[in-house]
């Protein structure tokens, strides 16, 4: 068997049995990352899986403490790669609908951790004081329940853009925003969003590949301009 980061598992291991092994990798696949770090270090693991699970904890610091100081290091790209990692062996199971979810939250978190690390926002409680008066006005116009700002996923790609930030300007290119879309739309329909129909083997040979890449090519951009 093999972790997550690949490495092969083999009987004559001595302080990282098999079953521990697996009940980290249990752990860590329902995304009780702080207990599989754990159980990994209990298991004399030091190396590449306590690294990426550290990064991964950094990074949901950043997202659960949005008004705190934020972690050295802490992009949230590790957050976004385990979660594309987490579709990917949710379509190789064949719980399409669960891997189209999780493509969708990553696309939204590489946007959010984005707005987070580089300028300091929280989509989901925007101050539009904060900006130049054009942008201001267009948040206002995304004011809630309670006088919030909170911004979607599109809405924050957009405000990445209109900041001039590479990762917005990189998916307001047509091509990416038609692709974007048509993701979207396929999520939007499946029975575990707003429709009735769940993501069928050929709904994901469409678009799973698309959008892992899509994603992939998101954070390439982000790592390039950190």
């Amino acid at each position: 068997m093999t972790s997550h980061t690949g490495r092969w598992v083999t009987s004559d291991c001595t302080t990282r049995t098999v079953a521990g092994v697996a009940y980290t990798m249990q752990k860590w696949d329902a995304f009780d990352h702080a207990g599989a770090l754990e159980l990994a270090k209990a298991q004399g693991d030091s190396g590449d899986d306590c690294a990426k699970l550290g990064g991964i904890l950094r990074a949901r610091i950043v997202l659960d403490h949005a008004d705190g100081p934020k972690p050295p290091k802490a992009t949230g790209i590790e957050l976004i790669e385990d979660l594309l990692a987490n579709a990917v062996r949710c379509s190789d199971r064949g719980r399409f609908d669960d891997a189209v979810g999780r493509l969708y939250r990553a696309t939204e978190l590489l946007a959010q951790m984005r707005l987070r690390t580089k300028v300091d926002v929280d989509s989901s409680d925007v101050k539009a004081e904060a900006f130049a008066e054009e942008i201001g006005t267009w948040l206002r116009g995304y004011r809630g329940y309670g006088d919030k700002i909170k911004l979607g996923l599109m809405a924050a790609y957009d405000l990445l853009a209109r900041l001039g930030d590479p990762l917005g300007s990189w998916q307001a290119e047509a091509p990416r925003m038609k692709a974007l879309k048509e993701f979207i739309k396929a999520r939007n329909e499946s029975l575990f969003a707003h429709g009735v129909t769940p993501i069928t083997v050929e709904t994901w040979r469409r678009i799973g590949g698309p959008w892992i890449e899509w994603i992939r090519e998101g954070i390439a951009v982000c790592k390039k301009n950190p």
